[in-house]
């Protein structure tokens, strides 16, 4: 019970540093308060962030790829997987029907 305090009267304190006398104060506060929403951090540009939305509109593309060609292959697997089966279940040899 008392973490939980003590955060929310951290969180009081940043919010009320947002209407702060001075700019570098209320500047603090906001990106504070961004990089624990992690909406920020350090090391972000607009331009790291558009090659990581790239990046990952890219990868997510060759999943969706990845997924049909799976569904295709297990399409005809499955075709070749109950051919075979049929023929065990008939007493076909399967190595004699090639």
């Amino acid at each position: 019970m008392e973490k939980i305090k003590y955060k929310s009267n951290a969180l009081n304190t940043m919010v009320d540093l947002l209407h702060g006398k001075y700019e570098m104060v209320r500047l603090q506060a906001a990106t504070s308060i961004l990089k624990l929403s992690s909406m920020f951090s350090d090391n972000s540009t607009p331009e790291s962030d558009k090659a990581k939305t790239r990046k990952t509109n890219d990868e997510a593309t060759l999943a969706e790829e990845h997924v049909r060609e799976m569904k295709q292959l297990t399409n005809e697997d499955n075709k070749v997987l109950n051919d075979l089966l049929d023929k065990v279940h008939n007493g076909v040899d399967y190595e004699d029907t090639d």
